[in-house]
């Protein structure tokens, strides 16, 4: 990874995040990027420097009770808190883009997360589509409603809180596909992690591309790879996401 890069711990709108971009020239293409479950943002800074690398702004938050936002002890040991931090974080979103546009000016704007950070970036991107360039959605689902049925199996919906659920159901991409498609999307499944969210993936994304043909899906399974971003995926999404620019 050639260049130089600033990192710098930081806040905004009380969020705490790190920033990550090139010394060399000023950027106006800026990626938000967000963790998974009992993750914080440090987790995500090798990623985040592949993507400055590629010419990006990159802004990692920490996710609501994660990082410099937690607090101990963790309330609960079970993901039953996990809609709700989602929900958070899909609500913290406007406020924390509005942030980043009082210090730097915006020209392209693309989202991507991992796992719980996923869902995260498949809700903004069916909400926020005409504010982004761009989406990527690694080791999650894009049927939200299936997926949390597969993460909480006989106890979904009772674990959930109902207010949450109705958020995060109501900015499924599966759902609302000609606004989640009317935006380049990049998807990865590790081909070893959950079988189900797999099969459910391939199902999904065969009938996007049967019913929206123009739209500029991808998708990578890397087969011998579990539950994690590998460095190739990072720069394959950089790329993905640059390739738009041109």
């Amino acid at each position: 990874m050639d260049g130089s890069f600033t990192v710098k711990f930081t806040q905004l709108e009380g969020i705490a995040l790190v920033e990550i971009y090139p010394q060399e020239e000023e950027s106006k293409n800026m990626v938000i990027g967000y963790h998974g479950y009992k993750l914080n943002k440090e987790a995500l800074i090798k990623q985040g420097l592949i993507y400055a690398a590629n010419g990006f702004h990159v802004f990692l938050p920490d996710a609501p009770l994660h990082g410099d936002r937690q607090v101990d002890p963790f309330p609960e040991t079970s993901i039953g808190i996990m809609p709700g931090i989602i929900v958070q974080s899909f609500e913290e979103f406007p406020r924390l883009v509005s942030a980043i546009q009082k210090q730097y000016t915006i020209d392209n704007l693309f989202v991507y997360g991992a796992s719980m950070g996923g869902i995260m970036a498949a809700m903004i991107g069916t909400a926020y589509y005409q504010s982004l360039s761009g989406l990527a959605i690694h080791i999650a689902g894009l049927n939200l409603e299936e997926q949390l049925r597969i993460i909480y199996g006989d106890r979904y919906p009772d674990e959930i809180d109902a207010s949450k659920l109705a958020v995060i159901l109501s900015n499924n991409p599966t759902d609302h596909p000609e606004e989640f498609l009317n935006q380049p999307v990049y998807v990865y499944n590790g081909g070893a992690d959950n079988a189900d969210i797999l099969s459910l993936n391939q199902e999904d994304i065969q009938k996007f591309k049967a019913d929206f043909p123009k739209a500029h899906l991808e998708w990578t399974v890397l087969d011998e790879v579990g539950h994690r971003v590998p460095i190739r995926i990072s720069q394959q999404t950089a790329e993905f996401f640059q390739a738009t620019l041109s």
